[in-house]
């Protein structure tokens, strides 16, 4: 039986005309959020994509590394990504990434996954999932997780609420757990080489932008956009973690 959530997906890739809009509105965090992913990247990978959506990240590894298996939950997104990105280096299907068998164990120098989490039930589901993402790395392979988690919105939402901003709300169709709810599953599956958030682009897009444009004129994507995520990439993000809606990691599996 699908979920709200399975149902929001489904309607986007079957309503939402440009292509680079399907999976996310706010394309300029992806723009954040691939320069990270690519950065971990060396070009002779085997990849593999956990929750591909219509392609558009798909095809942004393609020439960083050598072959790409992606799936999604949905069967609307795989359909959407044949028909958007098709590519002979690309093999899109359909699975779940609850399923330990959606791909072979141990076969992939790189395993990721973006924002896909945050749509299983709840935690459980979440460290689940999260274990077959190790299983489908090789030994030494790479497993890229980038999440949105409950830290970064209770802090945002109290800086917020102290600039006399509206209270912050995520989404009703995700769920949200805290890093300290999977950092021992990380370190037990391996050694964190990278990590990632969003936290500068946060603060700027969520905190700096409704003060200056007013809260009611500041919804989804809009003209200030490009600069903010100049200012965010000069500015970088080693005093804003803590405000971050998402996290990531590079994670080299441990051989054994």
């Amino acid at each position: 039986m699908k979920t709200r959530t399975d149902e929001h997906w489904d309607e986007r890739a079957r309503g939402v005309d440009d292509a680079a809009s399907v999976n996310i509105e706010d394309i300029y965090q992806r723009d954040l959020e691939l320069e990270f992913v690519c950065s971990q990247l060396t070009g002779n990978e085997r990849l593999l994509e956990v929750g591909c959506g219509n392609g558009f990240n798909t095809t942004r590894y393609r020439d960083r590394v050598a072959s790409i298996d992606a799936f999604d939950f949905s069967a609307d997104m795989v359909s959407r990504a044949n028909r958007d990105h098709p590519d002979p280096k690309i093999r899109y299907y359909e699975a779940s990434v609850l399923d330990p068998s959606a791909a072979p164990a141990g076969s992939y120098d790189a395993v990721v996954c973006i924002r896909t989490l945050i749509n299983l039930a709840d935690l459980a589901a979440q460290r689940a999932s999260i274990e077959n993402l190790f299983s489908w790395a090789r030994p030494g392979g790479l497993v890229i997780l980038i999440e949105g988690f409950a830290d970064g919105f209770d802090a945002l939402g109290e800086l917020r609420r102290s600039l006399g901003l509206p209270t912050l709300v995520p989404a009703s169709i995700n769920s949200y757990s805290t890093v300290s709810e999977i950092q021992d599953l990380l370190d037990a599956r391996g050694e964190v080489v990278a990590t990632f958030h969003t936290g500068t682009w946060d603060v700027l897009t969520r905190v700096v932008l409704p003060l200056i444009a007013g809260p009611e004129n500041v919804q989804g994507v809009g003209p200030f956009h490009p600069a903010l995520l100049n200012i965010a990439q000069v500015l970088g993000n080693d005093r804003t973690g803590a405000l971050a809606r998402e996290r990531g990691w590079a994670i080299r599996r441990f051989d054994t």
